[in-house]
């Protein structure tokens, strides 16, 4: 992160920002992402159904709706495949690829989209 010095990268805001150690912010950006992707969950699947009751949408605009729905999903996992496949936090010198700060990144998150990342992947 410091090399490239991105500093939109949620890490380095929350080490900046808060003045965390790396571990520390790596933790709470990976405890952050997997607590919205849990509310997009929870939004999907308890949240919809009753807006579209209490709204009458119609089962051709229900279906666009969770069409849009499949898209954000997909779009999360895909982020979520690039980076367990771009190098970014693995490609460190010295063999850092192997310590806890990139085991903790690479867990990634849970969730609904994001089982669709493990396809082919060893999660060993």
């Amino acid at each position: 992160m410091q090399r490239e010095g991105e500093n939109s990268n949620g890490v380095l805001v929350f080490e900046k920002f808060f003045g965390h150690d790396t571990q520390t912010a790596v933790e709470a950006v990976n405890n952050l992402l997997t607590s919205r992707l849990h509310q997009f969950e929870n939004t999907v699947f308890t949240e919809l159904p009753t807006l579209f009751a209490e709204h009458g949408i119609d089962p051709v605009e229900q279906a666009r709706v969770l069409k849009y729905v499949k898209g954000l999903q997909d779009w999360q996992s895909g982020g979520h495949e690039w980076h367990l496949h771009a190098g970014r936090y693995t490609k460190v010198e010295g063999g850092a690829g192997n310590s806890a700060f990139f085991r903790t990144i690479l867990r990634g998150p849970t969730g609904l989209g994001t089982s669709g990342a493990w396809l082919g992947v060893s999660r060993g």
